[in-house]
């Protein structure tokens, strides 16, 4: 009995390790014709891992339900044996007789031991970080070589990565060999001595570490973490949350370092992949080229010219491939980096086995060597320098683009040092940062060391506008802006730069009709640097047109004049005050045909007239393969809007609030209508519910009070004038009066005028 109860437990706990994860993916072979059957993969979500139309072939990840769709839909499909569980068992096995974990390749144990010694025999060249934890707590370990290495010094920084793919790791053995070669050869071997002392290196050999325990390509969450970086084309939020854990830490570690330059090392091909990966224009399997082409492909030669299998592959022209012309993949590192980090970043595959045996390392080693150092030595080449205050000599935060090419990096703001790879020619470096006259500077770059171009820029005044508030000046006085009320804007403007702004004014337009403008300029006159200044009432006063609907939007532009030159902001605000009312569909459930793109359509119905300023959908359904469906939603004027399309992959269920602005300004009265479509063969499902929640506005027009009846007794005699007079002296404040009646032309402004319009009232 205790054996049973004993076996059963095991049994719970390996029931729920294997389902409380995402279902993990294994290799399969795809049979493939041309570039279409490509672009027709990525549709359903796989993850693609190599692709070679020479030999007819895709090796994809996937899981049973994803083998099946692309079965089901004309794809010739096999699984294979997983080469790399293959190798980790056999190296297990040899490991098992000779006292060694892994015979020649390191243990995740081994290889933390191995870099904490190294760094605890050089700390005068090595610092060793963490830049962080694994899903199961494994630290990601990151050398720093560099001759001063607790300093920020003006030296390009340099990072390789290895085995984000856990079942990939020649090139963690490579980047622990290059680190042992590195403090080996320092002070001996010239080549080496030179990059450490001018190069701040960052080798992080194992990326995945819960992956490489597991010997399996994703990470312990079953993640594929170079499928899950920001996309300048899917997913353009350069923020780590809601990413893996691993990719986090990269993001966090390595953004505020600015590496200049960088490699990823992967198995599985023998290449170097270059930039871009994706894009929005091009299909997989079409080149898509950067801005900085000519010097990612300079760049890739200089690691496979020194690679002679590399070099002289018959697959790939010299070794490399520009990725999108491979094959397309979204959210993968080396377009982040380029992207955001403006780091000219190239994934490299060492080898065709994902994990050879151990053997073949030395040779591996050999291969790989050479071209690693050289590729670390192009960061010295191109343009380099030091952007500083001109004043003070303090390092400037910069942001540079050169001639006409659309792509920033950035002064590293420790020391204002920046360094870019440029192929030799004449070029023109645009510099621009924050509180700063831009500045233009024509280079020339030879084929030898980097060119120095030192940069001082001059500071500025950069006045913008901070905030405003809204002040209601004769209304109904409940804080929402109403037709026929009157409002002051109290604009507050900062200068941002680092000198004086002289002569500061500002001024307001209006850009509808639905305003008029009564005061709108203010002389804020010279502002200090990181100084702020409001204006006061009345000089930014507007009157809301009685005839305005409820929902329309105010839209003003502050516009700042200075010596320096001028810039503006954009005000939008809306009439009334918001609420947002719920409508529930009624003739839901409906089947979801499989395989049909007219799909199924449901409605809801709304009786009431309102404009839409703001529309929420939430759609519940119920579908064994997400990656087929695509969502529509049809406003009653025909507007229509796409929610999805044929997103999310093998995943399961979509119960999700879609955020729309398609409708703003729109009736929501009439018939609203949800399409849903399943685009593939082989499942099916079910729309559930949907609702929709439509923002829209409720106004209260304000009527001024009886012209004249200032002190609101119902009368207009010689009392009204007295207090207004007193008003008008400031002698009682504007809360003692009936500013509405005050204002007897009804231009939005008490004044003298009005004082003797009233007198004249009176007195007739």
């Amino acid at each position: 009995m205790k054996k049973f109860i004993l076996a059963l437990l095991l049994f719970s706990l390996f029931s729920l390790s294997i389902f409380s994860h995402p279902i993990k993916r294994t290799p399969a072979i795809v049979y493939i014709s041309d570039k279409a059957d490509v672009v027709n993969l990525t549709k359903f979500g796989v993850d693609i891992d190599r692709v070679s139309l020479k030999k007819g072939l895709a090796i994809v990840y996937v899981n049973d339900k994803e083998l099946n769709k692309l079965s089901l839909n004309g794809f010739e499909i096999y699984r294979i044996e997983d080469r790399a569980e293959a190798q980790w068992k056999k190296h297990y096995q040899l490991g098992l007789k000779s006292g060694n974990p892994l015979d020649a390749y390191h243990t995740y144990d081994e290889l933390e031991t191995e870099m904490e010694n190294i760094a605890n025999n050089h700390p005068d060249i090595c610092h060793l970080y963490s830049a962080g934890k694994s899903v199961q707590n494994r630290d990601l370990w990151v050398m720093k070589i560099s001759d001063n290495v607790d300093t920020e010094e003006n030296e390009p920084e340099f990072k390789y990565i290895s085995t984000m793919h856990g079942d990939e790791p020649v090139g963690m053995e490579m980047c622990l060999n290059l680190i042992n070669y590195l403090v080996d050869n320092y002070g001996t071997d010239q080549t080496v001595t030179d990059l450490v002392n001018n190069t701040e290196i960052y080798i992080m050999p194992l990326m995945n570490p819960d992956g490489y325990v597991l010997h399996q390509r994703e990470n312990a969450d079953n993640q594929d973490l170079n499928r899950s970086f920001p996309d300048r084309v899917n997913d353009p939020n350069n923020t780590p949350d809601g990413r893996p854990i691993e990719v986090q830490d990269i993001m966090n570690f390595f953004s505020p370092r600015r590496p200049v330059l960088s490699a990823n090392f992967h198995t599985g091909a023998l290449v170097v992949n270059y930039p871009w990966d994706d894009d929005p224009d091009i299909s997989s399997g079409n080149y898509a080229a950067t801005p900085d082409d000519a010097e990612f492909i300079t760049l890739s030669e200089t690691y496979s010219q020194y690679n002679s299998p590399m070099w002289n592959s018959t697959e790939f022209n010299h070794g490399i491939t520009n990725g999108n012309n491979w094959y397309a993949i979204s959210g993968g590192m080396q377009d982040w980096n380029y992207v955001w980090l403006g780091d000219m970043e190239v994934t490299i595959e060492l080898s065709n086995d994902k994990w050879p045996d151990a053997t073949e390392l030395p040779g591996l080693w050999d291969d790989n060597r050479e071209s690693m150092i050289h590729f670390m030595q192009m960061c010295h080449k191109g343009v380099e320098g030091v952007v500083t205050n001109i004043n003070t000599g303090d390092p400037v935060e910069a942001t540079i683009t050169v001639d006409d090419r659309d792509m920033n990096f950035y002064t590293d703001p420790d020391v204002g040092d920046y360094h870019r790879y440029l192929k030799p020619g004449t070029y023109t470096l645009h510099f621009k940062a924050d509180g700063y006259v831009d500045k233009d500077v024509q280079v020339t770059v030879s084929d030898g060391d980097a060119t120095v171009l030192n940069v001082e820029m001059d500071p500025k005044g950069n006045t913008e506008m901070e905030s405003y508030q809204l002040v209601e000046y004769a209304g109904n006085g409940d804080n929402y802006l109403d037709p026929g009320e009157t409002w002051d804007l109290l604009i507050t403007v900062k200068n941002n730069g680092y000198a004086t702004s002289h002569n500061v004014s500002g001024s307001l337009t209006a850009n509808s009709n639905n305003v008029t403008l009564i005061e709108n300029g203010y002389n804020y006159g010279d502002l200090d640097a990181g100084i702020s200044a409001t204006s006061p009432a009345g000089s930014f006063r507007f009157k809301i047109n009685s005839s305005t609907n409820c929902g329309e939007e105010l839209n003003f532009t502050f516009n700042i004049s200075t010596d320096e030159g001028n810039n503006s902001s954009n005000i939008t605000e809306t009439v009334g005050e918001s609420i947002t009312n719920h409508y529930d569909s009624t003739d839901v459930p409906k089947d979801i045909p499989d395989a049909d793109s007219s799909g199924v359509n449901s409605v809801i119905d709304i009786g009431e007239s309102e404009i839409i300023n703001g529309l929420k959908v939430h759609i519940n359904i119920t579908h064994t393969y997400i990656g087929d469906l695509i969502i529509m939603l049809t406003s009653p004027s025909g507007t229509i809007s796409v929610l999805w399309n044929r997103e999310g992959g093998s995943n399961d269920n979509i119960d999700q609030d879609f955020i729309v602005d398609d409708f703003n300004g729109e009736n929501a009265q009439g018939t609203w209508t949800l399409n849903v479509s399943d685009n593939a063969n082989a499942d099916v499902g079910t729309l559930d519910s949907w609702y929709l929640e439509i923002t829209t506005a409720t106004c209260n027009p304000y009527t001024p009070s009886v012209n004249g009846d200032i002190n609101g007794d119902g009368n207009e005699n010689i009392n009204d004038a007295i207090l207004l007079a007193n008003y008008l002296a400031g002698n009682v404040s504007s809360s003692e009066i009936d500013t509405g009646a005050a204002d007897m032309n009804n231009d939005g402004n008490i004044d003298a005028v009005d004082l003797c319009l009233l007198l004249v009232d009176i007195n007739s």
